[in-house]
């Protein structure tokens, strides 16, 4: 499963194979995250942030992931 990450209150993340898509904007940054659960409570533990979600990601957002995927 991939999930869309979005961490306020920051600007820092730590960079990995798991991370993909990262956008940075304002006081925020968001990514995909292809790993488990527990790396990524593990990764979200090497952070400074005020807030943060974790959503499935939509089926547009999907499409693109795997379809870029392939194209490479």
């Amino acid at each position: 499963d991939v999930k869309r990450v979005v961490l306020r209150g920051t600007k820092e993340f730590v960079s990995n194979e798991e991370i993909i898509d990262i956008k940075q904007e304002n006081d925020s940054v968001s990514f995909l995250y292809k790993g488990t659960p527990k790396e990524l409570t593990a990764l979200l533990c090497k952070l400074d942030f005020e807030d943060f979600t974790v959503s499935d990601i939509d089926l547009e957002e999907g499409f693109m992931h795997f379809y870029a995927k392939e194209d490479k």
